[in-house]
């Protein structure tokens, strides 16, 4: 597959999860702490899975730029 396409892939799967779990936080501090643990505990994973399912096909979804440069060299 394209390399182009698979680093694309890999860094909007890398920003979505970021994203969510920091903005899941975000969140609850504006909101006085209404969402809660069991509010932002599963945004992360939620997201992981979201981007696998969606990337995964493409690019392997390592979504860890360590992972992905190490699997590389």
């Amino acid at each position: 597959m394209n390399l182009l396409k698979r680093a694309v892939a890999e860094a909007i799967g890398t920003y979505v999860i970021v994203f969510a779990a920091c903005g899941v936080v975000i969140a609850n501090q504006a909101s006085n702490g209404a969402a809660g643990l069991l509010g932002i505990a599963p945004a992360p994973g939620l997201a992981v899975m979201a981007m696998v399912t969606v990337f995964g096909p493409i690019c392997g979804a390592h979504f860890n730029p360590a992972v992905t440069v190490a699997r590389a060299l």
